[in-house]
């Protein structure tokens, strides 16, 4: 259902002669670091996709569309996982999905940056994702990551005071050639 709605996306995209790319899920990861009451916390999200059109020859038909399903959070603790999946936290039940959208994407010395709208519980804010990329013959490296506030998007409630509030979200995405 998620390749679906990106593959949709992405074809009502403006044709360009940016490429499009295939995510390999098993060599990807989407992360976040935080940290609660002077402990580190970390975890991953095992669930997501992207639609990406890319070609750093061809920025301005640059697209991207991420999806994460919020419900397949992992932090290795079933306490946190379950704060972060109830009503307070993410709640999945009813916002299954965190969604960003690029909306332009340039070249920032070395690398680049994504201009989009992060969707999370029904709240979307601009972001900013800088990102490194290496593109060798058909295979695509992209590492880069944001940071959030998450009562921005209505995350945490207020037992969770000021903890965690401050979230590093980590990317390393690698991806094919379509053909």
């Amino acid at each position: 259902m998620i390749r679906l709605a990106l593959a949709a996306a992405l074809a009502a995209a403006p044709a360009a002669q940016a490429q499009d790319w295939t995510v390999d899920h098993e060599s990807s990861r989407v992360g976040f670091e935080t940290e609660a009451l002077g402990t580190a916390v970390s975890g991953q999200f095992r669930e997501f996709d992207a639609g990406i059109r890319f070609d750093p020859d061809d920025l301005e038909s640059a697209v991207i569309r991420a999806v994460v399903r919020v419900g397949s959070v992992a932090t290795g603790s079933s306490q946190t996982d379950g704060a972060l999946t109830d009503r307070s936290g993410f709640h999945p039940s009813q916002f299954p999905e965190a969604v960003f959208v690029s909306e332009r994407v340039e070249r920032d010395g070395e690398g680049y940056v994504a201009h989009g709208a992060l969707t999370i519980r029904g709240e979307s804010r601009d972001i900013a994702l800088p990102f490194a990329l290496t593109i060798d013959g058909g295979r695509a490296v992209a590492q880069g990551g944001f940071e959030i506030d998450r009562a921005d998007f209505g995350i945490g409630g207020r037992s969770w005071g000021d903890a965690a509030r401050h979230v590093r979200v980590l990317l390393h995405i690698e991806a094919d050639r379509a053909h």
